[in-house]
């Protein structure tokens, strides 16, 4: 029988575990092969023949002296192979890495869970020490049959990616059914009581005693820390998090070679964007820019809004650190609307309809001006979302761009049916072309024949400055209509 993974610090670690300043791997240490091609981080998602698969088509070679840690504590691929699929990695690979990151020799492999604890909510949305976990249908479930089979106080290791907003993408959730010595939490810092107490997201946490480590200039709000602490016996939501054995502050950007001077890496990221000034934004710690020459899949440059989640593939500058974008896959088909929104097609807390279809928000979506959050409605309203399960869609981020104008609505989204020229529908809403500027994906101004000929059911389009009609459920007097990533 396998050791759940939650007790692995506590066994390799010693009388409770090892401190995490004490462990990460530190790249000015000799590695594996003498030099480094490539860094990147994603969903472990297979193992074969002393490799192993990350994001489904990256396999990379296993070798004897690659070094391999989970949870800060040293391990080797065969007990990563035992616990199995949906463990998020950071690798660095040798010279012999492939020029898309899809191959090459493991020098580094550290897999670190987010949060290993108990089940403090399950009504509604799924949180583990106050931190909120979304799954779907690609994350691995162990020890249960669904995420409903869980209840408070059920011990689970959550794997996933972090948004900013102490809420986690899961991409693995196990049930501990003997429960774990050693807890883990990671996240963001929210308030702080210097040397007394912090909080990471609403979860209180006593660190008298505890010196942090890995902080520079100090422990502070808004640095993100992981933390191990002995398993608190009946513990509830709410209670203070006791028992803190070690404290660091971490940074969720992708691994640097040590003293590399200026040079280009090959190199591959995943997570959440926090923030963006385009042409720059930031995943999780790690800055991004894209460039003319950035590929999108699944979305476009304009989709590039805080709570997307993303997979960007690149070359990484470890002089200044930026990723620069060659690709970028967004994890769930893009679409965006931009319509009023009556206070009255407000569900608080839940969804919004815009343009005649529901949009739902999730513990990931960004809503900065409280139009779901706090129902504030009767205004115009930008939605970018994506599309999930089932066909639903589910909001990444929502704002007020100003009053209510049904003469200037905007719609991207894939071509559902072609009744006829001038005329197609996106989700079922019919659009009149009747007097619109055509454009292809480049925004070149082509005809409306070249236009119709290039749509097929699926194909994304953008609709720009129509009039919508919610009786009629169409949009007429489109000014501007252009072939879309």
């Amino acid at each position: 029988m396998r050791v759940p993974i939650g007790f692995l610090p506590m066994l390799v670690g010693g009388l409770l575990l090892l401190s995490a300043c004490e462990s990460d791997v530190k790249l000015d240490e000799p590695v594996a092969g003498g030099g480094i091609g490539g860094t990147g981080k994603g969903t472990v998602t297979g193992f074969a023949s002393g490799s192993i698969v990350v994001d489904d088509h990256r396999r990379f070679t296993i070798a004897p002296d690659s070094r391999i840690t989970l949870d800060d504590a040293p391990s080797t691929a065969a007990a990563l192979e035992e616990v199995g699929p949906g463990l998020v990695a950071r690798l660095v690979v040798a010279p012999d890495v492939g020029a898309d990151f899809s191959s090459g020799t493991v020098l580094t492999l550290d897999v670190d869970q987010l949060v290993i604890g108990p089940v403090t909510q399950t009504e509604l949305t799924l949180e583990v020490l106050g931190q909120k976990v979304s799954t779907d249908e690609a994350t691995v479930l162990e020890g249960i049959g669904a995420i409903g089979d869980l209840a408070a106080g059920d011990v689970v290791a959550v794997n996933g990616y972090a948004d900013g907003l102490h809420a986690i993408a899961a991409t693995r959730v196990e049930r501990l059914a003997a429960g774990a010595p050693v807890w883990k939490l990671t996240g963001d810092v929210s308030s702080l009581t210097p040397g007394t107490s912090l909080a990471i997201g609403p979860q209180p946490v006593d660190i008298v005693g505890v010196t942090p480590a890995q902080c520079g200039a100090g422990l502070g709000v808004g640095n993100t820390v992981e933390l191990y602490a002995a398993a608190n016996p009946g513990f509830t939501a709410g209670a203070t998090l006791a028992n803190v054995r070690s404290l660091a502050c971490i940074s969720d950007a992708l691994q640097l070679p040590a003293a590399a001077g200026s040079s280009q890496i090959v190199a591959e990221m995943e997570g959440f964007v926090l923030s963006a000034a385009l042409p720059d934004f930031e995943l999780n710690d790690q800055r991004v820019t894209v460039t003319s020459q950035t590929a999108y899949i699944d979305g476009g440059y304009g989709d590039i809004t805080p709570g997307s989640q993303l997979l960007v593939d690149g070359t990484l500058n470890t002089g200044t650190g930026i990723l620069t974008a060659g690709s970028m896959r967004f994890r769930k088909p893009r679409v965006q609307m931009e319509a009023p929104v009556p206070t009255g097609d407000i569900v608080p807390g839940q969804s919004l309809r815009i343009l005649g279809l529901t949009v739902y928000t999730t513990v990931h979506t960004v809503d900065t001006s409280g139009i779901v959050s706090a129902g504030n409605g009767n205004v115009q309203v930008s939605v970018h979302a994506y599309i999930g399960a089932g066909g639903l869609l589910y909001a990444t981020t929502i704002r007020q761009t100003g009053a209510m104008d049904y003469n200037d609505v905007k719609l991207k989204g894939p071509v559902s049916g072609l009744p006829g020229q001038p005329h197609l529908t996106v989700f079922g809403i019919d659009a009149d072309t009747t007097g619109a500027e055509f454009r292809n994906a480049d925004h070149v101004v082509i005809t409306e024949e070249e236009f119709f000929a290039a749509l097929a059911i699926g194909r994304k389009v953008k609709l720009t400055g129509g009039t919508y009609d919610d009786a009629l459920n169409a949009i007429t007097s489109v000014a501007t209509i252009t072939l879309s990533n």
